[in-house]
């Protein structure tokens, strides 16, 4: 028995990696669920219009228009179905963070209900630290996807 001790010792102090502060996704996610979701039924109207903007430069602007302002945004993407698929980004060319490891965004009030039939993708959400993108220490990732009759329509946003 004398010689578990030491490895008993060694599993409660030294062998153990320092802790890393846990972050609660979804309690960290909560602030910017509304301006998401805002964004994103702002997203799919202007999508259904977006045949009428032949140029993705304007195409962009108009999608990214709820965002351009709002200072906890690091930037947005938005995939388009269709043919062509469309993705776009802002800022203009920059990368989508990776989702890996993102976990599923709970709704209490839908949670709550086995009738209920999600009219949209689950939401999903990562905290990242360090963020990706730059000008931040730490990131907020929200994104949905939802199925369309011309195929998935995916809105990924950042926020400080």
């Amino acid at each position: 028995m004398r010689s578990a001790a030491p490895l008993f010792a060694c599993l409660l102090t030294a062998c153990g990696g320092a802790s890393q502060p846990a972050f609660d996704t979804n309690e960290r996610a909560q602030p910017y669920i509304a301006q998401f979701e805002r964004f994103e039924r702002w997203v799919t109207r202007a999508s259904d219009g977006s045949s009428v903007l032949r140029d993705q430069a304007a195409l962009s602007e108009a999608m990214f228009a709820p965002l351009r302002q709002a200072d906890d945004v690091l930037g947005a993407w938005v995939h388009l179905p269709g043919r062509p698929m469309i993705d776009l980004a802002l800022p203009n060319a920059s990368a989508e963070p990776s989702m890996h490891g993102a976990s599923r965004v709970r709704d209490p009030a839908v949670d709550a209900s086995l009738l209920h039939a999600r009219a949209r993708g689950e939401l999903w959400a990562l905290v990242q630290q360090p963020c990706a993108l730059p000008n931040a220490d730490q990131c907020v990732l929200l994104a949905r996807e939802a199925r369309t009759a011309l195929g998935p329509l995916r809105v990924v946003a950042a926020f400080r």
